[in-house]
């Protein structure tokens, strides 16, 4: 099996190995912990994360929604709305993207998937995202956090810098009773080093164009 079938396949196979993944909840009173672990995530490459995602975009998240666990989904979901500045694929002509990933708080639990993007209101990001069967053809991120990129905000007296990002914040299960708030358990990686955006903007644009020149599927 060649790369990018090894890749495909991953592609198919990780959303239902994580959503299975959803377990049981460590519960104080009324408050609780609910955790699943992503151990079956690998490291994409950069060009298998374009390959990969149905779209990628570069925007701003102008709203963050909570959605509730239902008796046909036991486990909540946060919901994204990205304010398009460039759509770079599978995305044209639109100015919003709605995107979701596992987890959240809700009522008083905190519902966490370890390893998931954690992003927050008003954040500029690039995202990579797929379609997921399971939630009805819902876009999430690409391998976790890994689908995920947030552009540092511009500090006083440095916008002259090139604007930099680094991989989302991952989701993480805090002390057994440090029960967190809807930003506690966000957990940014120290061993992922922040890029320059333009540059790393400019990759994704040539490796897309790449791949419709050889006639890759989007």
């Amino acid at each position: 099996m060649g790369q990018q079938d090894k890749f495909s396949a991953f592609s198919r196979l990780f959303p239902i190995a994580l959503a299975f993944g959803l377990a049981v909840s460590c519960l104080l009173g009324q408050e609780g912990i609910s955790r699943a672990d992503a151990s079956t995530v690998i490291e994409l490459s950069p060009q298998a994360r374009v390959d990969l995602a149905s779209v990628i975009a570069y925007g701003r998240i102008v709203d963050r929604t909570i959605i509730e666990p239902t008796e046909t989904m036991p486990f909540a979901m946060t919901q994204y709305t990205l304010s398009v500045i460039e759509c770079l694929k599978g995305c044209e002509g639109q100015e919003t993207i709605t995107f979701m990933t596992r987890g959240g708080p809700f009522a008083d639990t905190v519902q966490i998937v370890t390893g998931e993007a954690v992003l927050a209101e008003d954040e500029t990001v690039v995202v990579f995202l797929e379609r997921v069967k399971r939630y009805g053809n819902a876009l999430l991120p690409l391998g976790l956090a890994q689908g995920a990129y947030v552009v540092e905000a511009e500090k006083e007296g440095l916008a002259s810098r090139p604007r930099r990002l680094r991989r989302a914040p991952e989701a993480r299960t805090p002390g057994e009773f440090d029960l967190p708030s809807s930003e506690e358990h966000r957990h940014t990686r120290s061993d992922v080093a922040p890029m320059e955006l333009d540059p790393f903007l400019e990759q994704i644009r040539l490796r897309v164009a790449v791949t419709r020149q050889q006639g890759v599927k989007p």
